[in-house]
């Protein structure tokens, strides 16, 4: 069996200067979909839609905020450098974690200032993440900017197109984008049996806040993962302009 090749254009469409990128319409798929997991959870809950709609516009521009200056921190030598790069943000670098962290302290903040229950509401959005989680995943496959070490099996990838973030075209490596899609896949249904199981509120999030967690840390320890993003190299930097 051959290698996982990956030879689709980051690029999904570009008119004059815009680029609609793959990374960006998997992000806001992400997005819409974990709305609408979202709001069925609400229901089930007795939370309303507005509700949902607010936080989840607040834990977007908080996660957004929050995964695009952990990245920035993590890469600050870079980044003082090429002040312009931190806003290229359609060409990857938005930490997980940062987003997570971001996206919850805004939501609770909503919370805490509507009068809603956080922890009730934490748990309705704890699906909603993981499959946002999941999806945007895509968009970093097909980007190439978050990658695994080298590694030469049939279930390697393997990227050719040369607009991908990748530094070393044609080289195998670890799926690392598939380890954490297929984790978040198996979580999700964990999560969702959960769910419906007598608990305290605010168990369903903490599940899934260590679930998520021993996922990351498994498949970047097996993947040994690395990013690339806008800092990498030059030779993506100079795509980012």
């Amino acid at each position: 069996m051959d290698d996982l090749v990956v030879g689709i254009d980051p690029v999904l469409l570009a008119i004059g200067p815009f680029n609609l990128r793959w990374y960006g319409l998997m992000i806001a798929v992400g997005i819409a979909l974990g709305v609408l997991v979202a709001l069925r959870e609400a229901r089930r809950l007795g939370v309303s839609e507005d509700a949902v709609y607010s936080v989840a516009l607040w834990g977007t521009v908080g996660g957004l905020v929050g995964a695009r200056l952990f990245h920035v921190i993590d890469r600050i030598d870079f980044y003082i450098q090429n002040p312009v790069a931190v806003l290229a943000i359609q060409q990857g670098g938005l930490a997980v974690w940062g987003a997570v962290v971001g996206g919850v302290a805004a939501g609770a903040l909503y919370c805490r200032l509507a009068g809603l229950p956080i922890a009730r509401t934490a748990d309705l959005a704890a699906p909603a993440l993981l499959l946002g989680q999941t999806v945007g995943r895509l968009g970093n496959l097909i980007n190439g900017d978050a990658y695994g070490g080298w590694f030469d099996a049939p279930w390697s990838l393997i990227y050719i197109h040369q607009d991908a973030l990748i530094p070393d075209l044609g080289e195998p490596t670890h799926p690392y984008p598939l380890y954490e899609m297929l984790w978040n896949a198996v979580a999700l249904g964990l999560i969702w049996r959960l769910r419906r199981q007598p608990h305290s509120d605010g168990t369903v999030f903490l599940v899934y806040l260590m679930l998520y967690a021993s996922g990351a840390s498994r498949s970047a320890s097996s993947g040994r993962r690395r990013s690339c993003s806008s800092g990498c190299s030059r030779r993506s930097w100079s795509r980012c302009v």
